[in-house]
């Protein structure tokens, strides 16, 4: 999944949403999420309701969640989405490269 331009926690929803929706999501299946040209940096409260979503949608727990960022800032929000996700029982992290998200996941499924 590729965040870029202008996003806002409407579009970032939506778009958790649609891939719970997926049927292509199969069991096993990890979910990279790159958010190097994303125009957005959620706060506190974005930030809950992201995980809120993602730490509480059954699916989305049976999968393992990297999200890849280019800023420090986005860097830290999304270590705090990853953070408060884990505590709901997802397992999920967060990356400044592609390459360690990557090798991460790979990890991941190898484990599930």
């Amino acid at each position: 999944m590729r965040a870029e331009g202008a996003v806002d926690l409407e579009a970032s929803l939506e778009a958790i949403g649609a891939l719970t929706e997926d049927p292509r999501l199969l069991e096993g299946y990890a979910i990279l999420v790159d958010m190097r040209l994303a125009d957005y940096t959620p706060s506190l409260s974005d930030a809950r309701k992201l995980t809120d979503l993602q730490g509480t949608t059954e699916r989305l727990k049976r999968h393992p969640l990297a999200f890849v960022t280019a800023t420090p800032a986005h860097f830290s929000a999304a270590s705090l989405v990853a953070m408060l996700a884990t505590l709901k029982g997802a397992t999920a992290k967060a990356f400044q490269h592609l390459d360690e998200a990557t090798a991460w996941l790979a990890e991941k499924q190898g484990n599930a």
